[in-house]
């Protein structure tokens, strides 16, 4: 039976026996930071700075290494999906640079025009009635935001990740 808790109520243990969706960038939800030495796109606030960069730690070709987080032109989103620490399940993570962004990763994942091109892109068969489990990624989405909403998105870079 799914559980709602609050990052700070959240503890340790309930990783290594539970799957686990976390909202929100290290900012918000601290629980974030437990997988990024194995994500790819991180998000760093330097200096206190209310905007993050999104740092590219591996760039691929036609990739930049920082993705610059601008009130007007540009916000950012990250959908991971990872193992758990205790590679026992799997944790979900749905973040942005605001609340918007956030929203537009949720909406990433749960569409299936969205997350079904994307595992096309990546041969991931999705619609096979015997398909695997799905494979590791991470998602970097840029976000085009109208009063207050997502207008659209697009994915600027992806991983799929050996664990």
């Amino acid at each position: 039976m799914p559980i709602l808790t609050i990052a700070r109520d959240y503890q340790m243990r309930a990783f290594k026996t539970n799957n686990v969706i976390l909202l929100g960038s290290k900012r918000s939800n601290p629980w974030v930071e437990l997988l990024e030495p194995s994500m790819n796109f991180r998000f760093h606030y330097p200096d206190g700075q209310r905007d993050p960069i999104i740092l590219n730690t591996n760039p691929r070709p036609g990739e930049e290494k920082t993705y610059l987080s601008t009130f007007q032109d540009a916000r950012f989103s990250v959908v991971a999906l990872l193992p758990t620490p205790s590679r026992t399940g799997a944790v979900l993570i749905l973040q942005g640079d605001n609340a918007i962004s956030t929203e537009a990763a949720g909406e990433f994942i749960c569409s299936e025009e969205h997350l079904g091109s994307f595992f096309t892109q990546i041969g991931y068969p999705y619609q096979s009635p015997d398909r695997p489990a799905p494979p590791w990624f991470e998602v970097l989405l840029q976000t085009e935001q109208l009063q207050g909403a997502t207008r659209s998105f697009r994915i600027v870079g992806y991983r799929t990740v050996k664990m």
